[in-house]
């Protein structure tokens, strides 16, 4: 007899972009925690925050989806004339 294995990863449930998402919410919402924090935090922390936050923004400029370019020109557009 034959027996089959399943194997039930750690983000059963969600495709690949909704877990990306989540991690990056997560991070995003640490980092500016952390850079609002009215305590007097370490140094490294701060810096480590600043830099999650710019890499995030890189990421976020990189990849979302383009709704609208202002640069594409908008179809067949026609004065009728």
């Amino acid at each position: 007899m034959k027996q089959e294995q399943t194997i039930a990863g750690p983000t059963k449930g969600k495709t690949g972009s909704q877990t990306i998402e989540h991690i990056k919410d997560g991070l995003q919402l640490t980092a500016q925690l952390i850079l609002a924090s009215p305590l007097k935090l370490p140094v490294k922390l701060v810096q480590g925050a600043k830099y999650v936050v710019l890499g995030l923004s890189i990421f976020d400029g990189l990849f979302k989806k383009k709704i609208d370019d202002p640069l594409k020109p908008q179809g067949d557009e026609t004065n009728g004339t």
